[in-house]
């Protein structure tokens, strides 16, 4: 699996500031290529929190795009599987 980060933001709160990296996830498949997102919380204690779902797409552009409304969002690893199942179903409308 190849990990691409694309976007990264920069956020701060009353405990200190942390960073969202927002990655893509290339997967070989049986025919192709199958195309995942992760996202990354670090903080400066160490200990990323991280969350991944892998083969929600063969369309690498629509697992970019969706990405890109990840970072857009703001998204956390913890909302992430809520939000590929969102996905997944306006996918399938």
């Amino acid at each position: 699996m190849d990990r691409k980060v694309l976007y990264t933001k920069e956020l701060s709160h009353e405990a200190g500031i942390f960073e969202l990296e927002y990655a893509l996830l290339e997967c070989p498949a049986q025919e192709g290529k199958v195309y995942g997102v992760s996202i990354t919380k670090k903080t400066g204690e160490g200990c990323p929190e991280e969350e991944l779902v892998e083969g929600i797409t063969e369309d690498c552009a629509a697992a970019e795009q969706f990405l890109k409304k990840l970072a857009d969002g703001f998204a956390f690893p913890v909302t992430l599987t809520a939000m590929c199942d969102d996905f997944l179903y306006e996918a399938w409308e």
